[in-house]
C-alpha cells in the first residue's frame, strides 16, 4: 500500500524529508548517518539538541556519530567497508592521520577488540605524557643549575648534559680552583 499526498513543500523542504527518511533506515553505515546529519545542521542551521529532537535519536550519539567525520579518508574508508567497527573508529578520532592509518592496520592485522585499541592507546598516550614531563623536568632543573652554577662558580665553565666541566687554563687557576672548594 501506499499514501499519495498531494504536498506542496519548497526544495528545502523536500530534502529535510528525504534525509530524516533515510536516517530512520536501519541500513545506513555510520558514515551515511554522520554525513546526513551535518547536511541536516547545515541546512536549516539547528544545533545538535534540536536535531536530536527531530531524529529521535540522543544528543550524544548525533555528537560521537558526526565526529567520525573529523577521521582520516582511510578511517572512513574502513569503516565504511566494515573492516573496522564504528566502536573502534570513535577511538582514534584524536590521532593524527599517520597514526590513525596505523591504528586501522594494526587492528586489522591483529583482529583487535574496541577495548584492545582503548588500552593500546591510553598507554601509548601515558607514555607520551611521562615523555614529556620527563623532558620538560629535566630542562626545568638544568635551567635551575644552571642560573646557580653561573652565580656561584666565578671560573670559566660549561655545562654539558649531565656535567659542568670547569676550565683551568694554568696552574695559577687550578689553585684558586682548590681554594675555591676548601672555603666552601
Amino acid at each position: 500500500k501506499a499514501i499519495i499526498a498531494d504536498l506542496n513543500f519548497d526544495e528545502i523542504r523536500m530534502r529535510e524529508l528525504a534525509l530524516i527518511e533515510n536516517i530512520q533506515r536501519e541500513d545506513l553505515n555510520a558514515m551515511e548517518l554522520a554525513n546526513s546529519y551535518q547536511e541536516l545542521i547545515a541546512v536549516h542551521d539547528i544545533t545538535h539538541e534540536e536535531l536530536s529532537r527531530i531524529v529521535h535519536k540522543s544528543r550524544s550519539q548525533i555528537t560521537n556519530t558526526m565526529r567520525l567525520l573529523a577521521l582520516s579518508e582511510y578511517v572512513q574508508n574502513s569503516l565504511v567497508q566494515n573492516k573496522i567497527t564504528q566502536g573502534h573508529a570513535k577511538i582514534l578520532v584524536g590521532l593524527d592521520e599517520k597514526k590513525q592509518r596505523v591504528m586501522v592496520d594494526t587492528i586489522v592485522g591483529q583482529k583487535l577488540s574496541v577495548r584492545d585499541v582503548e588500552r593500546l592507546i591510553q598507554g601509548r598516550k601515558k607514555q607520551l605524557q611521562t615523555d614529556s614531563k620527563k623532558s620538560t623536568d629535566k630542562y626545568i632543573i638544568e635551567s635551575k643549575n644552571r642560573a646557580k652554577i653561573g652565580d656561584s662558580l666565578p671560573f670559566k665553565h660549561k655545562i654539558k648534559q649531565s656535567s659542568v666541566e670547569i676550565v683551568l687554563p694554568n696552574e695559577d687557576e687550578l689553585m684558586k680552583f682548590i681554594s675555591f672548594l676548601e672555603k666552601r
